[in-house]
């Protein structure tokens, strides 16, 4: 469906993957694996701003910039109507990326982190706001 995900992949290498509408992905990937040991993962995503706008997102590692990918359109307001979820540790809905269903992190999460860092403006929040109103209706 759509959607993002942070995940390691089976040969150790962090990922971020930002999955628009099943039609493009968008993808980051660290070039080496983790190395055994506590580590911190940030997701910077710099967004344009507007309507379903793109950004940049900066995979960093221990920060230390380890990937980074254009992002060229944003799913404007629902990533899913089907009752996908927020998982941790493992990705309980539809997957994402290539990765299998309940595809599972096999190592320790200290903590996560979402931080949204501004508001939309009075134009983009109305079109939110109208978005959602006629998804809702159409989930009836």
């Amino acid at each position: 469906m759509a959607g993002w995900s942070l995940y390691v992949d089976h040969d150790g290498h962090v990922v971020y993957h930002y999955n628009w509408l099943g039609h493009e992905h968008y993808v980051a990937r660290a070039a080496t694996s983790l190395s055994v040991g506590h580590h911190e993962i940030i997701v910077d995503y710099v967004y344009d701003g507007g309507f379903g706008a793109g950004g940049y997102a900066v995979l960093l590692i221990d920060g230390v910039a380890a990937a980074y990918a254009r992002v060229e359109k944003s799913v404007p307001i629902v990533f899913s109507m089907s009752g996908e979820s927020f998982d941790i540790g493992l990705d309980t809905g539809s997957p994402v990326g290539p990765y299998p269903h309940v595809f599972r992190f096999t190592g320790g999460i200290k903590g996560v982190t979402l931080e949204r860092l501004s508001e939309p403006s009075p134009e983009i929040a109305a079109l939110i706001a109208d978005g959602e109103f006629r998804a809702s209706l159409a989930t009836q």
